[in-house]
């Protein structure tokens, strides 16, 4: 966990070798947890910040969080310009980077575009300086990664103030330490060995003798130590206080290398007074020697080579972005056109739905005029019974008058007779309204077959739309898995992409440091005795490896574009992917609502053919119960 905790730091090391990096990793995983080291490095760090940008640069502009202010697009670029002004001896390289910068920043920057902008021009600036910035973008400062920060701002460290020699920052500084303090207390290490305090005040003593008696210190108070020791440099030497007593508990060895490099500074500085004098008489030196052009043209073979290859890997970059993009659009299109037949079909849904309701409405008024004409026969079937008797009552008060009244009988024979007569027509009536009832309910039966049928069919009907519905679906999903498939392949094809850009930044960071390591192992085997000899000749090789350089970097300039060009097609393809998935959402909201339409649709013919049923059972017993009350006036009328 500490070593991946730190494996920032193997991306932030410039020109150290690789067990070198390990090493410091190592030292660098000593305070008690990842947040403790954190936050000691960034206090550290935002002191060394601020003290850069009041010695040289906007002393307005602080670092308060570096989390935010890296990302602002104003403090990066102050603490560049404070680190690089234009009165330091730069080489051509940096005097057009540092011109370009100047024209393309934007002061002020408002918008997170701007800020992102101006942000990138600060970290161009710092990689014309020689700085390698691998896997530390501008988007890492906008999202104010602290980790990535952290790296960025010790790289600052080690170029513009530690100033690294053939050895690594830990080697280094080590060396010097262990040459101006007593051999007694020579340090081990950046952590446990600086803990007491003694060190520093050894420094200072160092630096300006007499100044600390470092035999009186008691290395048991170390609280005493390290307090008299920062608050001396900073009254002495002007050295700002990077460091607290109690960060000293758990000391961060990068924390440590920074302050300790101001003590070096110092020394440099007063050692460069004390010899000024001399070398003004000094003998001038021989003419130096031509130099052998060998490493030049390997050089430059390189250069060319390495160019060569970043232009063929751009163009398989654009031509594989080209041809996602091509396979997006044509997806696009075609979902489009499914889309637009989606909504076709689900018009002409909605218009047989509507067909279907007005043919479901009329049924259902035919049904209600059916059902009123058969109350309307039943209540005049039901009359008809009343009328019968009545006069079968009035047939019975005859008889019991006829019984009462025997001597009238002759009187009233033709009356009754007469009488007679008219019940047999009444009764000859009565049976022609019973033929025309049976042929009513017969008629009604055939009319509720007919009905019937038709409801049967515009059932199977629906259900047949229901189908072809279901098989559209089907086929819609069919579509929306190819659509996820395609999603997959373009998602792989990105990742691979980024992966091959990935891979190439560390081929070429590679490939230049070897490059690099082998020019310089060369040119020190064959210039080591004629160093002094061939300076004005090395002078004239940086300048021609800075053009190079140049080139170079305007070709790693353009790649970048290139990759954020095509991390912008991949944004856009993301938000036309969101916009699917809406899409998407849409369709299956549409789906659920045809799907309650359709239970709708299913429960209503239920209940009309409930309904009918029930009419049909209804009119059934009502023919039953004419046919029983006419079988018993049948039998009343044959008694």
């Amino acid at each position: 966990q500490q070593l991946g905790a730190m494996s920032w730091i193997q991306r932030a090391r410039v020109n150290e070798p690789q067990a070198e990096q390990d090493a410091l990793v190592l030292q660098s995983s000593t305070p008690a947890s990842r947040l403790e080291w954190t936050m000691l490095q960034r206090k550290a760090f935002t002191r060394w910040c601020n003290n850069a940008l009041a010695g040289g640069g906007d002393p307005s502009i602080q670092v308060a969080d570096m989390e935010k202010d890296f990302g602002d697009g104003t403090t990066l670029p102050a603490l560049i310009q404070a680190l690089s002004p234009e009165s330091h001896q730069s080489s051509e390289r940096v005097v057009a980077a540092r011109k370009q910068f100047r024209r393309l920043l934007k002061a002020n920057p408002a918008s997170p575009f701007h800020k992102k902008e101006n942000v990138g021009l600060a970290m161009t600036f710092i990689e014309a300086h020689g700085i390698k910035l691998v896997n530390i973008g501008a988007s890492d400062m906008a999202e104010g990664n602290l980790k990535l920060i952290l790296g960025l701002v010790w790289m600052l460290i080690l170029h513009f103030h530690v100033q690294l020699g053939d050895t690594s920052a830990t080697k280094d500084m080590l060396g010097w330490v262990a040459e101006v303090v007593p051999p007694e207390i020579r340090p081990a290490n950046f952590t446990s060995s600086w803990r007491d305090g003694t060190l520093f005040c050894a420094l200072i003593n160092a630096i300006e003798p007499g100044t600390i008696d470092v035999s009186a210190l008691d290395s048991d108070k170390p609280e005493y130590n390290l307090e008299l020791a920062f608050s001396t440099a900073e009254k002495r030497f002007d050295i700002p206080r990077l460091l607290d007593v109690e960060d000293m508990e758990h000391p961060d060895d990068l924390s440590v290398i920074t302050y300790v490099s101001f003590f070096k500074r110092v020394a440099q500085k007063q050692l460069a007074e004390g010899v000024t004098s001399t070398r003004a008489s000094r003998p001038t030196s021989p003419t130096p020697a031509p130099m052998n052009d060998h490493h030049e043209s390997m050089a430059k073979e390189a250069l060319i080579a390495e160019q060569r290859k970043l232009a063929e890997e751009r163009e398989v970059l654009e031509q594989d972005a080209a041809d996602t993009e091509q396979r997006f659009d044509a997806e696009q299109r075609a979902f489009d056109e499914l889309k637009r037949q989606l909504k076709r079909e689900r018009e002409v849904l909605e218009q047989e739905q509507q067909a279907h309701r007005r043919v479901v409405t009329e049924q259902q008024v035919r049904a209600d005029e059916l059902e009123a004409k058969q109350q309307a026969q039943a209540e005049e079937q039901q009359v008809a019974c009343q009328k019968l008797n009545r006069e079968r009552e009035e047939l019975e008060a005859l008889k019991l008058q006829q019984q009462d009244a025997a001597g009238k009988q002759a009187e009233q024979a033709a009356q009754l007779k007469q009488q007679a007569k008219e019940i047999e027509r009444k009764q000859i009536a009565f049976e022609r309204e019973k033929q025309d009832a049976l042929e009513s309910s017969v008629k009604l039966q055939s009319e509720a077959e007919v009905l019937r049928s038709r409801l049967e069919h515009d059932r199977e009907q629906l259900e047949q739309r229901t189908k072809d519905q279901e098989e559209r679906q089907r086929d819609l999903d069919a579509l929306r898995e190819k659509l996820e498939r395609d999603k997959r392949e373009l998602e792989e094809a990105k990742q691979k992409q980024q992966h091959e850009a990935e891979q190439l930044n560390k081929r070429n960071a590679y490939e230049h440091e070897q490059m690099k390591n082998e020019a310089r192992l060369a040119l020190e085997q064959e210039v080591a005795e004629q160093r002094v000899a061939l300076e004005h000749k090395n002078h004239e090789q940086e300048q021609y490896d800075g053009k190079q350089r140049e080139e170079l970097d305007a070709a790693r300039g353009r790649l970048e574009h290139d990759r954020e060009q095509l991390e912008q097609r991949t944004k856009d393809q993301e938000e036309r992917q969101r916009d699917l998935d809406a899409l998407r959402e849409k369709l299956e909201r549409d789906k659920s609502e045809l799907e309650e339409t359709k239970q709708k649709q299913q429960h209503e013919a239920e209940q009309l053919n409930k309904r009918k049923a029930v009419e049909q059972h209804d009119t059934s017993e009502r023919v039953a119960q004419l046919e029983l009350q006419t079988k018993e006036v049948e039998a009343q009328r044959l008694a």
